[in-house]
């Protein structure tokens, strides 16, 4: 039986972390790798593996409901194609968002 391990989230900085990172709290080890330093790793990454990481995890949660999410995301998505095409929604840079959100979060 396959076992589900959860890491709780402190504040630092204005920025979520691993409270295991925190407080030195005891690691857990998955698939022979410790949990905190998988997650030391991770948050090496940038913005965007980090969030295809979430997406993953997150998917990984409730499979039976991402069928119904994945629906709402194509809507909106093709809501947003429709209004930009129309001239109602202005296309922004992706990446250049990306760095502004990730330096408002930087103390």
């Amino acid at each position: 039986m396959a076992s589900v391990h959860s890491v709780e989230l402190g504040m630092r900085g204005g920025r979520a972390e691993p409270a295991a990172l925190l407080s030195g709290a005891r690691s857990v080890t998955v698939a022979g790798m410790d949990s905190v330093i998988l997650a030391n790793e991770a948050l090496k990454l940038p913005a965007w593996e980090r969030a295809q990481i979430i997406d993953a995890l997150w998917r990984s949660l409730d499979p039976a409901e991402q069928a119904s999410i994945d629906q709402a995301w194509l809507a909106e998505s093709r809501d947003r194609l429709q209004a930009c095409r129309e001239g109602k929604l202005k296309a922004v840079d992706g990446e250049e968002t990306l760095r502004e959100i990730e330096a408002g979060l930087r103390p």
